[in-house]
């Protein structure tokens, strides 16, 4: 695809999102009165945003418009719009928004947290590194944790391989092997790349920790030769050499 068309693509994208953005004149619920009560106030401070998808869809660098949204924040119900404020709103100069993440994504289900990647992104900005990590160390918190897991091997890869070394003896290898690769762990790659089918059979068995019953099937499916084999097959090929 080239640049030109993946950008008639958004814009399209954009001026859909636009025209579905419909209020009703009488009766609105409380979010959609708290958004044209907070795009009024964006007019009135001269900043450029007249709809939800100029939030969502543009960039958002105005402190002044970050502070209108945290104003409006909560009066918002509806989990999809908290998510996309809170991500664009910047947590160094507002650090309340990583607290409003967590009291948010704590409310969820394993299965349901894996797809709050905003929320996960908001919470790993946390300079708090003992806080991350608590926030997986419990399995089903470690699997559905991916963008967390992503800021604690920036931040703290100690703690990230505290982690690792808890869960690589069971069914979260899959998801392990993704944190060798941020650990720059060659040695456990190769390690996993040569893993009979007998080996990962006998993981795939073993009760070293316990998983909600919706982890559990997914990850004794994904715990096969052929998936471990060709994972790690291409997380090595991604491995950073030593430096000199």
């Amino acid at each position: 695809m080239t640049d030109d068309k993946r950008k008639r693509q958004i814009i399209s994208f954009y001026e859909q999102k636009k025209r579905s953005e419909v209020y009703p004149e009488a009766d609105l619920d409380t979010e959609s009165e708290a958004k044209l009560k907070m795009y009024r106030e964006f007019k009135e401070n001269g900043i450029d945003i007249n709809s939800f998808a100029d939030i969502e869809l543009k960039s958002v660098k105005s402190v002044k418009a970050m502070r209108i949204m945290l104003k409006y924040y909560p009066f918002m119900t509806s989990p999809y719009t908290k998510e996309i404020m809170l991500r664009k709103i910047d947590a160094r100069r507002f650090p309340c928004v990583i607290e409003f993440a967590y009291n948010e994504y704590i409310n969820y289900s394993p299965n349901e947290k894996t797809g709050l990647t905003g929320l996960q992104t908001v919470i790993g900005k946390s300079e708090d590194t003992d806080f991350l990590y608590c926030l997986l160390s419990n399995p089903d918190d470690y699997a559905a944790g991916f963008f967390i897991r992503e800021a604690l091997s920036k931040k703290s890869p100690d703690k990230l391989e505290l982690l690792v070394r808890q869960f690589e003896n069971g069914l979260l290898l899959p998801e392990v092997l993704f944190d060798y690769y941020r650990l720059n762990e060659k040695s456990s790659l190769e390690r996993a790349y040569n893993m009979s089918e007998n080996n990962i059979k006998e993981l795939s068995k073993s009760n070293r920790y316990t998983l909600c019953i919706t982890f559990e099937i997914k990850y004794i499916k994904l715990m096969t030769y052929d998936f471990i084999h060709q994972r790690s097959k291409e997380l090595l090929k991604k491995i950073k050499p030593p430096k000199p």
